[in-house]
């Protein structure tokens, strides 16, 4: 069973995969959300915080999602640094299958807890938490509603009471990336 600490806890399901040029000077880990900026470049959704073991500011909702299958690290130029000269990432679409288990995050740990969430519809936004250190991040669900992230289950590899508990979701509709 995964501990109720706050540690870098993802599973993700189903979705199409498709390969999408990468922004300029990025640092991707498979499972971080992505979103595409103008020229159809893929980025993290948001900025990691400055200061370490801190959130992110919410997404807001209004965020379109794709989500990493693989690491991807580029240059300035957009390039891959390894070494293997790559623009492109595959990526995971948000569609009907797809599904993400992420832990949940508040910054009272005790209400940070799978009985915190609605699991009626609800959506939650996400954020992106720096660990100890600017290399440690990951993305969690909030429990501030007016997200993107659809809680589905309870995640048994998490008691019920466990802070940050983990959490099975859907990407609202309205928040997918169109493939």
């Amino acid at each position: 069973m995964a501990t109720a600490t706050l540690t870098n806890f993802y599973k993700i399901r189903g979705g199409k995969t498709k390969e999408y040029a990468v922004q300029a000077s990025v640092d991707i880990r498979r499972g971080d959300f992505l979103t595409c900026n103008a020229a159809g470049a893929v980025g993290q959704a948001i900025a990691l915080p400055g200061s370490n073991n801190t959130a992110s500011s919410t997404s807001g909702g209004s965020t379109l999602i794709l989500v990493a299958d693989e690491n991807f690290t580029s240059d300035a130029s957009g390039v891959s640094t390894d070494g293997q000269g790559r623009v492109t990432i595959v990526v995971r679409i948000c569609d009907d299958s797809f599904e993400t288990d992420r832990r949940i995050y508040n910054a009272t740990a005790a209400n940070a807890q799978q009985q915190d969430l609605a699991y009626d519809g609800t959506s939650y936004e996400y954020v992106r938490y720096r660990g100890a250190t600017a290399g440690d991040w990951w993305y969690m669900a909030n429990t501030t509603t007016t997200g993107e992230l659809i809680p589905q289950d309870k995640n048994k590899e998490s008691a019920v009471t466990d802070n940050y508990g983990i959490v099975t979701y859907k990407v609202a509709q309205a928040n997918r990336q169109q493939g």
